[in-house]
C-alpha cells in the first residue's frame, strides 16, 4: 500500500511545464497480440523542434526509442534492441508513436518527452504522463471495466474539512486515473487546485484505488462535485456525481455504485473501508503538516540566532 499526496506533486510539476506540455491522453491501452496500435502525444509550446518517444519495461530504465521532427523522418536510437519495430504518425501538434505487429514484449509504458529551458537558459527534458501499454492473449486476458463508488465522508461538529471519496475495484488493467470537478450552484466551474487531494492503493486481497478531495465545509455545501474515472482507452471514461449527506441518509448503504447487481453487504465493506481511509488519511496529513511546521520555526529560530552571534562578534560594543 503506499499513499501519495498530489497536490504538493501538482504545484511542482506546473512549475516545471510552463512552457512546453506534452498530453497523453490515455492512461493505459490494451490490444491483442498481432494488431496495431497508436500511443497520442499532443504537444503545445514546442521549444525546440524536436519530439523524443521513450519505453520504460518493469523493472528497468528508461530507453529512448527515437526521435522526430515536423516533416521528417523519425531518427531510431541504435542502443534500443527492436527500435526499427516503431513509427511515429505526425498530424499538426500531434506526434503520435505507431507499433505495428504487436507482441508480447512491447507491453510497456511509453513517454514522449521535448527539451525546455527556462530564463537562465538551464535545458531540461519535460515528460508527458505516460500511457501503459499492455499486449494480451486474444483467449485468456481481457479489459474488465471497474466498479466505481462515490461517497460524501461526513464533516465532524468542529472541523473545517469535508471529505469526498472515489472508490475503484475490480478493474484490468488494475490502473485508474481520478480527476475531480465542482460546479456551483449557477452551473459555473469552480477551482480546486488550491485543495488536498490524497490517494490510496491497496492490492489485498485485490486491487483497490481511493481517491479523497478535502475542500473547506462552506465550499462543500456550496457547490456540486463530480469524480470522473479514467481507465483504459477501450473504456467510457465514468463520471459520478458525489451526493450530499441529506441524500445518502435516505438509503441504507450511503454508497452509489455503477454495478446495481452488487451485493449489499460488499457495498457497506468498501463503505467502512473509505471511513477508515478519510479519518485516517486525514490525522496523517495533520500530523505531517505539524511536523513541517514545527521544523520551519525551529529553521528561523537557529536562523536568527546564528545572525545574532555574528553581529555581535562583528561589533560587540555596539550590541
Amino acid at each position: 500500500m503506499f499513499i501519495a499526496i498530489y497536490a504538493v506533486l501538482f504545484s511542482l510539476l506546473t512549475e516545471a511545464v510552463l512552457g512546453v506540455t506534452l498530453e497523453q491522453k490515455d492512461l493505459s491501452m490494451t490490444k491483442e497480440e498481432g494488431k496495431s496500435v497508436y500511443i497520442s502525444c499532443k504537444v503545445t509550446g514546442l521549444a525546440t523542434t524536436y519530439v523524443h518517444w521513450y519505453q520504460q519495461k518493469d523493472g528497468e530504465a528508461l530507453t529512448r526509442i527515437l526521435y522526430v521532427s515536423s516533416g521528417s523522418k523519425p531518427v531510431h536510437d541504435t542502443t534500443h534492441p527492436v527500435a526499427k519495430d516503431f513509427d511515429v504518425r505526425l498530424q499538426a501538434d500531434k506526434f503520435d508513436l505507431k507499433i505495428a505487429n504487436l507482441k508480447k514484449s512491447h507491453s510497456a509504458v511509453y513517454y514522449c518527452a521535448s527539451w525546455e529551458s527556462d530564463r537562465t537558459g538551464y535545458s531540461y527534458k519535460v515528460f508527458g504522463s505516460g500511457t501503459r501499454l499492455f499486449v494480451t492473449d486474444p483467449v485468456k486476458e481481457r479489459v474488465k471495466e471497474p466498479q466505481v463508488y462515490v461517497y460524501p465522508v461526513s464533516t465532524p461538529e468542529k472541523g473545517e474539512k469535508s471529505f469526498l471519496l472515489c472508490h475503484a475495484r475490480g478493474m484490468f488493467p488494475d490502473l485508474v486515473r481520478f480527476t475531480w470537478q465542482a460546479k456551483d450552484q449557477g452551473g459555473k466551474n469552480v477551482d480546486l487546485r488550491g485543495d488536498e487531494r490524497l490517494e490510496q492503493r491497496d492490492e489485498v486481497p485485490e486491487v483497490r484505488i481511493t481517491s479523497m478531495l478535502i475542500v473547506g465545509k462552506d465550499k462543500a455545501k456550496n457547490n456540486n462535485f463530480i469524480c470522473t474515472v479514467k481507465h483504459d482507452s477501450s473504456v467510457k471514461d465514468k463520471e459520478l456525481p458525489i451526493p450530499r449527506e441529506e441524500d445518502t441518509s435516505k438509503s441504507n448503504a450511503g454508497v452509489l455504485n455503477t454495478c446495481p447487481t452488487q451485493k449489499a453487504e460488499e457495498a457497506e465493506e468498501v463503505e467502512e473501508e473509505i471511513m477508515n481511509f478519510g479519518v485516517f488519511e486525514h490525522s496523517r496529513s495533520l500530523y505531517l503538516f505539524s511536523v513541517t511546521y514545527v521544523l520551519l520555526l525551529v529553521k528561523n529560530v537557529l536562523y536568527f540566532c546564528t545572525v545574532f552571534v555574528l553581529l555581535f562578534k562583528r561589533n560587540p560594543a555596539k550590541i
